[in-house]
């Protein structure tokens, strides 16, 4: 099914510069109650992280492709400003606008401290801007959860595209190159991009500045229960999914199978680990969308369909 419009995300409701929300038309009275053909049930929401600055319109299309997925689910959009991953507090203003329309998605999830029930909310992180909102939105949603309401968010299935890495002189370099799109101004911006590296990893390798990246790394992996502890965690999440490629210059192979090996060991359900061979950073659904989307669908149904 395509859907077009004039504005690639045209069809959302525009709740901030940074948040987008679609509604289905007909939203389900109960998210159990909307089945997809293999009887598994639909998420209630599916909420979209994407990567550092990206465009409406490629963002448009991942978009899409969950409304003829998942036709009775709302999503909700959450974009990564370059800017926002550099500057902590407007990365939490950003993501904060992201937790109302999410609470009110869920409105009876105070009731639900049962850890075997099934996940409701599904959702997909792309590449370092992704991780960083995806971060952000957890200290949000904890901020100002209510007395009644938890501070963690709703049960869920993760999805990392491309993501978590890890910083690297490398890294730095390659991630503004990318935003580049000329090639002869990719080359004429070498010199300062390397010597942008070198500032910040002697900031970080010697004067011992905060690693946001590594910050923002840590954090999807931080299994402790707020209740109990006094800190944020992800600790309803019922399993997450690694999709990521051998030749990403961005976000490399040994840093995504590290931070799943670390997930495993601190208790997660490392469902899948999926590596794509020549695909491109955040290009893996269009190096081979069958197996990409499939990935996804299995992923939500815990199980191969």
């Amino acid at each position: 099914m395509a859907f077009k419009t004039a504005a690639p995300l045209g069809f959302m409701e525009k709740l901030s510069n940074s948040v987008l929300l679609y509604r289905p038309v007909a939203p389900p009275a109960s998210a159990a109650a909307v089945t997809i053909t293999n009887a598994t049930p639909t998420p209630k929401a599916i909420l979209i992280f994407g990567w550092m600055d990206a465009r409406d319109a490629p963002l448009a299309k991942f978009v899409n492709q969950y409304r003829s997925l998942y036709p009775s689910s709302a999503i909700l959009l959450v974009k990564a400003r370059g800017i926002a991953t550099g500057f902590a507090r407007l990365g939490r203003q950003d993501a904060a606008g992201a937790v109302a329309p999410l609470r009110a998605l869920f409105p009876d999830d105070a009731d639900d401290d049962n850890t075997e029930s099934p996940p409701q909310l599904l959702i997909h992180a792309f590449s370092g801007g992704g991780s960083c909102m995806l971060y952000h939105m957890y200290q949000a949603y904890a901020a100002t959860a209510p007395p009644s309401s938890p501070a963690v968010l709703p049960r869920h299935v993760t999805v990392f595209d491309s993501t978590p890495g890890e910083w690297s002189w490398a890294f730095n370099v390659n991630v503004f190159a990318a935003g580049m799109r000329s090639r002869a101004l990719r080359l004429a911006a070498l010199p300062f991009l390397h010597t942008m590296a070198a500032v910040l990893w002697m900031c970080i390798r010697v004067f011992g500045m905060v690693d946001t990246q590594r910050t923002w790394r840590d954090a999807h992996n931080d299994s402790f229960d707020t209740k109990k502890d006094g800190r944020r965690g992800v600790v309803r999440e019922t399993r997450r999914a690694y999709i990521y490629s051998d030749v990403d210059k961005i976000c490399a192979r040994a840093a995504v199978e590290a931070h799943a090996d670390d997930a495993a060991a601190r208790g997660f359900c490392v469902w899948r680990r999926e590596l794509f061979h020549g695909s491109g950073h955040v290009a893996h659904a269009k190096a081979d969308p069958d197996r990409y989307w499939r990935i996804v669908q299995e992923m939500w149904a815990g199980r191969q369909l």
